[in-house]
């Protein structure tokens, strides 16, 4: 069994299928419950709203960035933490 791409499946959520597309498609999905399954979990992830975190978390998650020229913070014992560019 072919099964269509996830572009298929969107697609067919945006109602931008020709009619024999989407007939095509019905014909399979009712043949294929992985595909019926992953329609519905499209479905799902493209109604959720976008999150806005907000001016108070973002100048929160801001000021967890360390500074140009700040001291890099230290471990309990004194030493201190890998600069983040030594890490990659």
């Amino acid at each position: 069994m072919n099964c269509p791409g996830p572009g298929v499946m969107a697609a067919c959520l945006d109602g931008a299928l020709t009619p024999a597309e989407g007939a095509r498609l019905g014909l399979h999905l009712r043949a294929c419950a992985r595909c019926r399954k992953a329609l519905e979990e499209l479905a799902f992830l493209l109604a959720l709203e976008p999150l806005d975190p907000g001016r108070a978390s973002l100048r929160a998650a801001k000021a967890l960035i360390p500074q140009a020229g700040a001291t890099p913070p230290r471990f309990p014992d004194g030493q201190r933490l890998p600069s983040p560019a030594l890490l990659h």
